[in-house]
């Protein structure tokens, strides 16, 4: 079963890099997810719940250690 990322800092976060890396210009890091844009900006928003497989996609993408992200919220 595939796991919901809900915590709040990691989805702040992953929305920080993207932004950093692509200049706000996130159509771009959704094309290379294959995702649509408006599915990348509910994820990053927290509009939408992100599963396990998406963040570990975006990490991917954005070039993050996904346990890194795990200091963050202190695990």
């Amino acid at each position: 079963m595939d796991k919901p990322i809900l915590d709040r800092e990691i989805v702040s976060t992953l929305k920080q890099q993207a932004e950093k890396l692509y200049n706000r210009r996130l159509s771009v890091l959704a094309r290379k997810l294959r995702w649509d844009r408006v599915k990348l900006w509910r994820l990053l928003t927290g509009e939408q719940t992100m599963r396990l497989c998406e963040f570990l996609a975006l990490c991917e993408a954005l070039k993050i250690v996904p346990s890194s992200l795990l200091k963050i919220v202190g695990a």
